[in-house]
């Protein structure tokens, strides 16, 4: 059991809001986490809606209170409930502060903690408390909100309970200057314990106009602690309005939803007995080049961790990045067995499968669809399936993804380009007809809105081409050579159907030439609506190119009336 305490010297710098994300996060990756609210003046657990609990749940005011006048300890399962948050893969635990009644404030104005540490009872309750979390919950992290300032309380926290402290500061002096003070009684603690710190600016606001002077505060709190900040969490105004496990949907909340992604995956770095940290070390062998190594590293693992459901996934992903995807199945089975309700286990357990056995395919597809709601991981699936043959299940699996994220117009160009490659234009011009509602200028949706109503004979076809020259015309061309060699050979055929062949020859030429300095590439072609190798790109475009010129020639022998002039 690791255990963090979460502390900040003066309120507002949005500790709690930070523990409780973190401890979201880590539960969403398989952990089990028990949340421990130690500021007893202002308990604020209860308002984030890990648990569901009642006024009259008892909490931690209650337990010491119990012990304080019985002398026996009480049955800590009594004070404890579980998260039923549905999106968690791991376990939630949460102690709150105590009842919100009056007898909570009488209980706490009782509490007298120099008393009890000075018969040592204090101390031994702690550990009591500490022992029991451990032995009955089996936490992997235990996570402590203390209580702001200079407290016998927050000395328990800080110096008694925790692996490590993450101390929270804003960027004005008094903050600074008291986080200070506490970092160095941490470093220098009389009970010579080794605890890990880390430094946490919050919230510090990303505005233009205060750039010089927050970096002059930056400036001032890594000379008063020795180090810069570990992990920044910008200023949120929504967070004004109430308490929020943020998830990243919107400009704002992503910014703080990767801020806080970033906090938990320190907070997993400094624990060095955490699968994800052991798992660190084989991927470095990995990137080294030394598979043999990385791959010894890994059984070691998963003969140590047979039950972590991230090291049989990180084995699995190793083979198969080996090209070895009989066992990486077998590996991803062993993570389903673990898991057999989470997405990615079975988003890797259908994409290995796609290029091994159909049928297992479509059974964890099938049951990979009913259960997802992540429209980006739906649509990497699906293109996987896709290119292993899979047409209809990826099409399905695209449809899934643009339902789920309708606003976006990368979810419908996906549909789009599934549609157009297995021959159902219909639905193809329906994807990109949404994907235009959403951004009228969309290249890709105006070309391939055309080309699908090209495919249907719909006269509709020409508008839809002469917008896409429109919107080529006036943007910049992608700096990206596979991406600009496609551009350029789609773009031939809109210019060639509204009659300018010359533009269209100009294009392909232009798109032969690209496709040229790029050997072993696969470049995306619009006749097939798939990535198709170099040579065979550049040998469609030289035979297209062929015709469009000879028949160019025609067209002006005709004008001219003197015959066909030889082909240089």
């Amino acid at each position: 059991m690791f255990v963090v305490t979460f502390y900040s010297y003066k309120g507002g710098v949005g500790r709690t809001s930070a523990l409780v994300n973190v401890a979201y996060r880590l539960a969403r990756r398989g952990k089990r986490v028990f949340v421990l609210d130690f500021d007893l003046e202002a308990p604020g657990i209860d308002s984030y809606g890990l648990v569901e609990t009642d006024p009259n749940t008892p909490g931690l005011v209650e337990y010491i209170s119990t012990f304080t006048a019985t002398r026996k300890v009480p049955d800590l399962r009594e004070f404890v409930r579980s998260s039923s948050l549905p999106d968690i893969a791991g376990k939630l635990f949460v102690m709150r502060g105590g009842r919100k009644d009056n007898n909570y404030k009488s209980a706490l104005g009782l509490l007298d903690w120099k008393v009890l540490y000075r018969q040592r009872k204090g101390f031994l309750l702690i550990e009591n408390l500490k022992g029991a979390i451990e032995n009955l919950f089996k936490p992997d992290y235990l996570l402590v909100d203390a209580r702001t300032g200079l407290t016998d309380i927050s000395g328990i926290c800080t110096l008694q309970l925790p692996h490590l402290v993450v101390l929270l500061f804003s960027l004005n002096e008094q903050s600074i200057n008291g986080v200070s003070d506490v970092l160095r009684s941490i470093v220098g603690n009389k009970l010579n314990r080794e605890i890990a710190t880390m430094l946490v600016a919050s919230p510090v606001p990303d505005m233009s106009e205060w750039v010089d002077a927050r970096s002059k505060c930056f400036e001032t709190a890594r000379k008063a602690m020795g180090r810069p900040a570990d992990v920044v969490i910008p200023y949120a105004p929504f967070l004004a309005f109430g308490e929020f496990i943020v998830d990243g949907q919107g400009q704002n909340q992503s910014q703080l939803g990767r801020a806080y992604d970033l906090l938990a995956d320190n907070v997993i770095a400094e624990n060095s007995s955490d699968i994800v940290t052991l798992l660190s070390r084989a991927t470095e062998l990995v990137k080294e080049g030394q598979h043999d190594l990385a791959e010894s590293h890994y059984r070691a693992l998963v003969d140590a961790n047979s039950n972590s459901v991230e090291a049989w996934m990180e084995f699995g992903k190793f083979e198969r990045l080996r090209r070895r995807l009989q066992p990486a199945t077998q590996y991803f089975e062993k993570a389903y067995a673990l898991a057999p309700a989470d997405c990615e286990v079975l988003a890797q357990l259908a994409q290995t499968y796609a290029f091994v056995d159909e049928a297992k395919c479509k059974r964890y597809f099938g049951e990979f669809l009913e259960c997802d709601r992540d429209a980006q991981r739906i649509d990497r699936v699906s293109s996987a399936l896709l290119h292993a043959g899979l047409k209809d299940e990826a099409v399905e699996g695209f449809m899934r993804a643009a339902t789920l994220d309708y606003k976006n117009v990368h979810a419908q160009t996906s549909l789009g380009e599934a549609c157009m490659h297995v021959g159902r234009h219909r639905e193809g011009a329906e994807a990109y007809r949404r994907g235009l509602e959403i951004d009228p200028n969309n290249l890709v949706c105006a070309f391939n809105l055309g080309r699908a109503y090209q495919k249907l004979d719909d006269p509709r076809a020409i508008e839809y081409y002469r917008k896409a020259i429109d919107i080529f015309e006036q943007t910049r061309r992608p700096e990206e050579k596979l991406t600009l060699a496609n551009t350029y050979e789609s773009m031939s055929r809109a210019y060639l159907l509204v009659g300018k062949p010359q533009k269209a020859i100009q294009l392909l030429q232009e798109s032969i030439a690209i496709a040229k300095e790029l050997p072993n590439a696969r470049i995306y072609s619009s006749a097939t609506y798939e990535r198709v190798p170099q040579a065979k790109f550049i040998l469609e475009l030289s035979s297209r190119l062929l015709r469009i010129s000879r028949k160019n020639i025609d067209i002006n022998s005709e004008k001219s009336g003197q015959g066909e002039p030889p082909l240089n």
